[in-house]
Formats: C-alpha cells, sequence, structure tokens
C-alpha cells in the first residue's frame, strides 16, 4: 500500500495479495461485490485511516518516512 502525506509517499507492506486482473488502479481498491472483496477493500481503508488519522503508531511511521 502507498501513502501520501504532504506530498511525500511511503510504501507499506500489507501481507494481502489479490489477481492484479480485478485491480482498479482509478480507485486502488479491488472490483467486485463478493465477501472476499469487501472484506481486503475494508482492510485497506481502515490500514490507511490508522496511519493518517493519528492512530498510535503514526508518529513513528511518519518519523521512520521522514514525514
Amino acid at each position: 500500500m502507498r501513502i501520501t502525506v504532504d506530498g511525500k509517499r511511503a510504501e507499506i507492506a500489507t501481507s494481502r495479495d489479490c489477481n492484479p486482473s480485478r485491480w482498479s488502479k482509478r480507485s486502488s481498491r479491488l472490483i467486485g461485490t463478493k465477501e472476499d472483496v469487501k472484506m481486503l477493500n475494508s482492510y485497506l481503508d481502515s490500514t490507511a485511516k490508522f496511519r493518517l488519522l493519528g492512530t498510535p503508531g503514526v508518529g513513528k511511521f511518519r518519523d521512520r518516512h521522514n514525514f
């Protein structure tokens, strides 16, 4: 997963994978409505929110990636 904060980009390993043909580059989400798709999209959303909303651990993330 790539996250951009104040124009600086960092990558985070999510330890998840998917079929590339089901990935939407435009929306950065899996395409589909099945439960596994919903679960992975939800996981990606919650991971991004965790990293960006000041949840504990963000300070270390920002320090490590010079944010």
